[in-house]
């Protein structure tokens, strides 16, 4: 089967599941929904989803960079740094894009065998995701959508 690239714009994160009353509701559904419908409209028309075989995922989120990064001429100030490490955790970035991805590029999520990620800033808040299959070619210490297999 085919790798995968898709593009998101924007960043959505998974949220803590909440307590009404008695009632547990998962408030990050409605971004689930948008990445599903985005998911959708980015993949071909004869797509056929991963079924039965280990998949390897790329992600990376790119977050857009605070003011106080730049230099009043617009310039990057030296100490800037590549990779954002705020809130939110890059774990759940991950969880919101894998499960609402399954059933529609992947059977279930359980398929993913690898996942390698990053947050590094960019022009503007963007998700990047490359998926493809784990199949005998890509052993340990081949490369495989441009990272290593270890």
């Amino acid at each position: 089967m085919n790798d995968i690239k898709l593009v998101f714009p924007g960043l959505h994160a998974q949220k803590r599941h909440r307590l009404s009353g008695r009632r547990m509701y998962d408030p990050s559904v409605n971004d689930k929904i948008e990445v599903a419908i985005l998911t959708r409209t980015q993949l071909p028309s004869d797509w056929k989803m991963f079924e039965g075989e280990p998949l390897l995922v790329a992600l990376r989120f790119y977050v857009q960079r605070p003011q106080n990064h730049y230099r009043a001429n617009g310039k990057l100030k030296s100490w800037a740094p590549v990779f954002c490490y705020s809130r939110p955790d890059i774990d759940n970035y991950i969880k919101l894009y894998l499960d609402a991805m399954a059933g529609i590029v992947y059977k279930d999520d359980g398929l993913v065998a690898v996942i390698t990620a990053g947050k590094p800033y960019g022009d503007k808040p963007e998700t990047q995701i490359n998926i493809g299959s784990l199949n005998k070619e890509a052993a340990p210490g081949k490369e495989r959508l441009g990272f290593r297999i270890v």
